[in-house]
């Protein structure tokens, strides 16, 4: 793939993610939380695909040939795969913040708890599209999403999205300059560790 594609794959999943949190708010204005919900989470997942897609291109700068099946074995189209990218991100993101400002210690509580319980926020999006079952019970998906935990997950949604957003407006060159000052910043702090 070129530049030019892995470029467009990453504007185009911000876009979609985009998307996705515009319709859901619709929905959650007519109180349809639990079709909200997955949809929020559904953004949340094309968030996690930009993310890779990121990581295709900084790949590509540095000499990894970039097709289908390095996106295969990234686990592109598995869902929590690209969930807890998206929380790895944001865990370390305010790891750093929280060590300047302690009322972000709750925030990356919530985090460290969405990251160890991926399966569930997954386990909800199928709650919130399908009728299941628990025991002798079926629950339809008005019953097992409320509108606060919608409400909450959406404002997760649209942090995720906007953590992504200035990478999305980044041109190559300027994320070819990142990539290449890491690289270099990497290899002195290692040279430096080595001595």
């Amino acid at each position: 793939m070129t530049e030019v594609q892995l470029l467009n794959g990453l504007k185009l999943s911000y876009e979609n993610a985009s998307q996705l949190i515009e319709e859901a708010d619709g929905l959650f204005i007519f109180e349809r939380y639990s079709r909200a919900y997955a949809l929020y989470q559904l953004a949340i997942e094309e968030v996690g695909k930009a993310l890779i897609i990121f990581q295709a291109i900084l790949d590509k700068i540095n000499g990894i040939e970039i097709n289908e099946e390095y996106f295969n074995q990234r686990n592109f189209k598995h869902h929590q795969t690209k969930t807890k990218k998206v929380l790895r991100i944001q865990i370390s993101i305010f790891e750093i913040m929280s060590e300047k400002s302690s009322s972000l210690k709750n925030i990356l509580k919530e985090l460290r708890e969405k990251y160890s319980n991926s399966r569930l926020l997954n386990d909800r999006k199928n709650q919130s599209l399908y009728v299941g079952i628990e025991g002798e019970r079926f629950n339809s998906p008005q019953d097992a999403i409320t509108k606060e935990l919608t409400k909450e997950f959406s404002s997760f949604a649209k942090l995720c999205l906007l953590g992504i957003k200035s990478i999305v407006d980044y041109p190559f060159d300027a994320i070819e300059e990142i990539s290449n000052r890491l690289q270099d910043k990497m290899t002195k702090d290692k040279n430096e560790f080595d001595k």
